[in-house]
């Protein structure tokens, strides 16, 4: 994997927390592969093994001033087959990191997401969005249609009628209808996304590792994965951050 191409992302540490940002302006942060390059490593190199000190403990993944307007249709109108294709698959890789990454990821969303940036919001596990932000999937629009994972998460987030309605009639949804939907999972004043999301990043940062990861897990496996949640509860059972958890519990309570 190439090193973050500094013309299409930014990468900041902020202690436990990473935040990666696209960073095409100037093309509203549209997708190509630099991009998509960009993210892949930032999250390969965060997330590499490392002391406990040093472990990223949560992503946030943001764009300004939009999130992203989606893929750089540019790369569409070339016509190479070949480096649309590279694009398809490199996209389709980093939305799975996103979402399989093992530590939470919550998008930070002003503007639009659009089309490819939607995609990557739908992948995150917590959403917060400007007031202002819209969310959409045009690409049928011009004779084609999500292929980043949209259609599968978008369709298992809202069901396949909404999900028909936003991808074929190519309905763009403002913060409130998103989160209405389950879509977002916060909404904020316009110019604090980051913010917010940081602070949620934060607190994420703070929980127990292999609790957060779990529950992650098993969440995506619903409707059925309630045969794993058992055997992820008990697998906690026997770790020492439970152990240290509980005995803090007990421990706060008795002081009572």
């Amino acid at each position: 994997m190439t090193a973050p191409d500094p013309a299409a992302v930014r990468i900041r540490r902020d202690g436990a927390v990473l935040v990666v940002s696209f960073d095409r302006p100037r093309k509203r942060n549209a997708i190509n592969l630099p991009t998509v390059r960009g993210v892949r490593a930032a999250l390969r190199a965060a997330l590499r093994p490392q002391s406990r000190e040093a472990e990223v403990r949560a992503v946030v993944l943001t764009g300004s001033p939009v999130f992203s307007a989606g893929a750089d249709i540019g790369t569409y109108a070339e016509g190479d087959l070949a480096a649309i294709a590279t694009l398809m698959d490199e996209a389709n890789a980093m939305c799975d990191e996103i979402a399989d990454s093992p530590v939470p990821v919550i998008a930070a969303v002003e503007g639009v997401a659009l089309g490819g940036g939607f995609e990557c919001v739908l992948a995150c596990d917590l959403v917060v969005a400007a007031e202002d932000a819209r969310f959409g999937l045009p690409e049928v629009g011009l004779g084609l249609l999500p292929g980043w994972g949209g259609t599968q998460r978008l369709t298992a987030q809202v069901g396949p009628r909404r999900a028909k309605a936003i991808v074929l009639l190519g309905e763009q949804l403002d913060a409130a209808t998103a989160a209405d939907l389950g879509l977002v999972t916060t909404v904020c004043a316009p110019g604090r996304a980051l913010e917010v999301a940081t602070t949620l990043a934060e607190r994420l940062a703070t929980r127990p590792v292999r609790a957060v990861a779990e529950a992650r897990r098993v969440i995506d496996l619903a409707p059925h994965g309630r045969r794993e949640e058992r055997a992820a509860l008990d697998r906690l059972f026997v770790t020492t951050e439970a152990a240290d958890a509980i005995r803090a519990f007990v421990d706060k309570r008795g002081s009572r």
